[in-house]
């Protein structure tokens, strides 16, 4: 699962034409088609304002540096960044989004909250493994049988895949990857959407 953002009136830098579709009475297979998603490709990289895409893991850590940051937006706006619901945010509000992030960029402002979220992370205790309920060990009877036999604190069964017999794992928290240049990259998207949709 992933969220699609595609820009409503995105910056065409001149001379660079959208490629034409093939049509129907293309086969899927026809050359013409990875010719077309090739040239596609391209014609996004260099317009990027048209459309970018990010999955759940990377969308969550720019959607909370858009809410912690961007106190112009409204909260319908921050409600809209958590769904795939068609939430639209207007052409000025995502020029602002693109001007603010790269403001932010240049004082290493964008640097910090990375880092800070990224210490967070790392100080949150481990919690119970929710596969084995906190034992280490697997006493369901798993779909797949490549688990080894395990006995920890009296009890037997298999070793739990989800923490490796330890009965502790990483916070859910620590999924969420943070990274600079994804924030980045999608600052120089906003400010050349001419706003955009999140579905």
């Amino acid at each position: 699962m992933g969220f699609d953002i595609y820009g409503m009136d995105p910056l065409i830098r001149a001379g660079y034409d959208k490629p034409e579709r093939p049509g129907p009475e293309v086969s899927y297979d026809d050359d013409l088609w990875r010719d077309y998603f090739d040239k596609q490709k391209e014609f996004e990289k260099i317009n990027p304002g048209i459309y970018f895409r990010a999955n759940v893991w990377w969308w969550r850590p720019i959607a909370l540096f858009l809410e912690e940051t961007m106190h112009f937006l409204s909260d319908e706006d921050i409600a809209g960044l958590c769904y795939n619901d068609a939430h639209i945010i207007t052409k000025d509000k995502a020029k602002q989004i693109g001007q603010h992030i790269k403001d932010l960029n240049e004082i290493g402002a964008v640097d910090a909250w990375v880092r800070d979220k990224k210490i967070a992370v790392i100080m949150i205790s481990k919690e119970d493994c929710t596969i084995c309920e906190g034992t280490g060990v697997r006493t369901d009877d798993p779909m797949f049988g490549d688990l080894e036999p395990y006995t920890k604190n009296g009890i037997e069964g298999l070793k739990c895949n989800g923490c490796n017999g330890e009965g502790k794992r990483d916070p859910w928290e620590s999924n969420y990857p943070y990274d600079t240049e994804i924030i980045l990259e999608f600052g120089k998207f906003a400010e050349e959407s001419g706003g955009f949709q999140i579905c």
